[in-house]
């Protein structure tokens, strides 16, 4: 059963989440084009599930490395046939961290390609995967179809994982990395934000387990104030707890207290929006605004739907050295985040 979940609209853009536990109910329709990323995350999988969802084009993006090479193959292989039954056109796009810009260009060029025929008389609707997608991909393509002025809806789908267990870390502190050595933060694609060197510097950062890194990187931008966003209640019980054991290093540095700390819901990417618009603790006219995504991809989303509305923000993607492969399955609850512009199409 589909349930709609939030709605919330703010600047150029309206957005509504459903959740369910059936993807093939959540994810139907026909797209112009979408946007997949494989993995050794089961979850680049879940595309399987649905029965009825057709595309004109997609892109799968797919990782050079040589870790768990064999699952990775093997979930290539599934994603693949999937979408020569359901798919005009499939583009396989294999990629490396050291490229992502190359491959985004690459993403938008197969993107213009399947929507803006000179030709088209009606609006396009577009699909993306973030569940196992780089965000600096997933929310770049986000924003040049909500510009394009010819989409009229962007569907992002979400398969919401289960965690193993993490293992004692420095200082007794729990912490699952998803990735190795230290970030790097990059601005995602449209999302560049405005820069005044007079004004203070302002960094507002999703909090996910990879908490040393985060402070690592956030201690080497100097910001003169930090928020932060929080996963409650948690895709578990203890996620929250964890949370928060993983970033307490954080909240000491910077002096993070409760009224620092906005609270949404894991996977409600809409509520997570709404949340950090209502609270407006940003301040333009004084602060360069950082949105940084070390949280949950449906946090990401928020961050970038938020820096869309107010348009000054920079959306900064953590690119680690190394990702890490992690025995992460399904938990049984999926998303679907339905994002419009406001001010509808040029076709209507």
């Amino acid at each position: 059963m589909i349930r709609a979940q939030t709605e919330f609209s703010d600047g150029i853009v309206t957005a509504t989440s459903y959740s369910g536990k059936n993807p093939d109910e959540l994810w139907t329709g026909n797209f112009d084009f979408g946007l997949f990323g494989v993995s050794w995350d089961i979850r680049c999988t879940a595309i399987e599930k649905c029965n009825s969802i057709s595309f004109s084009s997609v892109a799968i993006v797919i990782p050079k490395t040589k870790i768990s090479i064999d699952l990775l193959s093997s979930h290539k292989a599934r994603v693949s046939d999937f979408f020569q039954l359901n798919s005009k056109l499939c583009n396989l796009i294999e990629t490396e961290k050291e490229i992502l810009s190359a491959t985004f260009e690459r993403i938008r060029s197969l993107f213009w390609a399947a929507v803006g025929e000179a030709s088209r008389t009606v609006p396009a609707r577009i699909f993306i995967d973030v569940s196992t997608c780089p965000r600096y991909l997933s929310l770049g393509l986000m924003r040049e179809a909500l510009y394009s002025g010819i989409v009229s809806e962007v569907c992002l789908g979400y398969s919401e994982g289960k965690y193993p267990e993490a293992a004692p870390s420095y200082n007794g502190l729990e912490e699952i990395s998803f990735s190795d050595g230290a970030f790097q933060a990059l601005p995602v694609p449209g999302y560049y934000g405005e820069f005044e060197p007079s004004k203070g510097r302002l960094f507002i950062v999703s909090l996910g387990f990879d908490g040393w890194k985060t402070l690592n990187l956030l201690i080497r931008k100097e910001p003169e104030r930090v928020l932060a966003m929080l996963a409650s209640p948690g895709g578990a019980l203890d996620y929250e707890v964890r949370a928060l054991s993983a970033n307490s290093a954080l909240f000491e540095r910077f002096g993070l207290s409760a009224e620092n700390v906005l609270r949404a819901t894991s996977g409600d990417a809409v509520e997570a929006w709404r949340r950090i618009s209502e609270a407006s603790l940003e301040n333009v006219e004084q602060e360069n605004i950082y949105y940084l995504c070390s949280g949950n991809k449906p946090h990401s989303i928020a961050f970038a739907l938020r820096a869309l509305s107010l348009e000054s923000p920079t959306l900064l993607y953590n690119s680690p050295m190394k990702y890490l492969p992690l025995d992460i399955d399904f938990n049984g609850n999926y998303w679907m985040y339905s994002v419009k512009p406001t001010s509808g199409t040029v076709l209507g």
